[in-house]
């Protein structure tokens, strides 16, 4: 199957792109968040900050984007600051900043992808 780009974007950086506000979006999640979903206007600044790092990692030849990234960008909208403030934990310097705030090593194109999690026990902190 050959993909086709519309407006300089292929549909595997859409299929990237909507993983990567699923993703963000579930970090954010809270108990309290009614029906297990986050306020829509939560989703509207993931999805404009996931566009925006996207397309700025793009015009500047990065080949990735980090959490560091797409937090930079929510600061700067009107509803950001709540979001960003949920990311805490999984920023640089916060709880699990070094597992989720950098580029990653994982090979998502293999067959098999294995996380081996025995660590985590030993970890007071999880």
């Amino acid at each position: 199957m050959k993909f086709e780009k519309v407006d300089d974007v292929t549909p595997e950086e859409i299929v990237g792109r909507n993983s990567t506000e699923n993703f963000i979006a579930s970090l954010m999640l809270r108990p309290t968040d009614p029906e297990g979903k986050l306020p829509p206007k939560f989703m509207t600044v993931v999805k404009r900050a996931v566009g925006d790092a996207f397309d700025d990692a793009r015009s500047n030849g990065a080949g990735f984007v980090t959490l560091g990234d797409l937090t930079k960008k929510m600061s700067g909208y009107p509803d950001g600051a709540e979001p960003v403030e949920r990311l805490q934990d999984f920023l640089k310097g916060g709880l699990s900043g070094d597992w989720f705030d950098g580029p990653t090593r994982i090979d998502a194109s293999s067959r098999v992808v294995c996380f081996d999690l025995a660590g985590v026990k030993q970890d007071a902190l999880l």
